[in-house]
């Protein structure tokens, strides 16, 4: 069985492709995407590639969304989705970055950035999709690649993270 991990080589990944794992830590990790309309700008759901406007995994809403088409880099979107509090008080999100310029090599590091000691299982949907839970944090991410060479990195933040009963004391 091949996994995400015996993917990885050792290829040096070209700046735009280092752009796209920077835009993805911005927006998806740091929830801190600054955007100059040089970079990019908020377009509306029609407008996406068809490949794009079907990356709604799950529930996700139009309503909900930012759709964003990034100048630099290049042939690269943003999704985010930012849902209703729930009554526990808590926000779930999703972030996509999907992007022609990354290099697998370079989505499947960034799969593992922060996860260190995460194994990455192939999705039970099948196909080159892999996906790293982290229940214990609260949050889910994807790789996986779609028609037309879109790479897509995603995070779907769902829950509290927990808080170690020894951390308390």
């Amino acid at each position: 069985m091949l996994t995400l991990a015996a993917l990885l080589a050792v290829v040096y990944p070209g700046p735009q492709s280092t752009a796209v794992r920077q835009l993805f830590r911005d927006a998806c990790v740091a929830g801190e995407l600054r955007l100059t309309p040089e970079q990019g700008t908020v377009v509306k759901w029609e407008t996406l590639p068809e490949t794009i406007r079907w990356l709604r995994i799950g529930n996700q809403r139009r309503d909900l969304t930012t759709y964003i088409k990034m100048s630099s880099p290049p042939s690269t979107y943003v999704l985010i989705t930012r849902y209703p509090e729930r009554a526990d008080g808590f926000a779930p999100s999703q972030c996509i970055v999907a992007s022609r310029v990354m290099t697998f090599e370079d989505a499947a590091q960034q799969l593992y950035e922060g996860t260190p000691d995460a194994y990455a299982m192939p999705s039970s949907y099948g196909g080159q999709l892999w996906e790293i839970d982290m229940p214990d944090q609260g949050y889910i991410k994807y790789l996986f690649r779609t028609s037309y060479d879109f790479l897509v990195l995603q995070t779907n933040v769902y829950g509290q993270p927990k808080v170690d009963a020894a951390a308390k004391k």
